[in-house]
């Protein structure tokens, strides 16, 4: 009897609502904090890269570094940000704030003596 040889569930596709995947296999982000970004945080030709060689094959799931709205949402250098002409006309892949999940690291921010407050916590009154 002839074994037979099954694809493994790690090269099969997954639909989850209207995202379908052609393989389950993600790419994490870039490192930040590395000399991908020209200075300003300005996106550079080896993120523009870096990301189109991981994002060639069709039904590709790419996770992108977090992006600071404002300089004083960051804390440090060599991050991706959206507040500067050159920053919103480097990006080469659209960045979907609304849908993402996202994370704070308060202790970098307060290091270098940014001042932070959460919209749950703002009096809207």
């Amino acid at each position: 009897m002839a074994a037979t040889q099954q694809t493994p569930a790690l090269f099969k596709p997954i639909k989850d609502g209207r995202l379908t995947l052609q393989h389950r296999i993600i790419s994490c982000p870039f490192d930040p904090l590395s000399s991908i970004y020209l200075p300003c945080s300005v996106p550079g030709p080896q993120q523009a890269s870096y990301y189109s060689q991981r994002g060639s094959i069709p039904g590709t799931l790419l996770i992108t570094e977090g992006t600071f709205i404002s300089y004083d949402a960051g804390g440090y250098g060599n991050v991706p940000g959206i507040y500067i002409d050159e920053q919103i006309k480097g990006a080469h892949f659209p960045r979907a704030a609304g849908s993402a999940f996202r994370t704070v690291r308060l202790r970098v921010l307060r290091r270098v003596d940014r001042k932070v407050a959460a919209t749950s916590c703002v009096d809207r009154g």
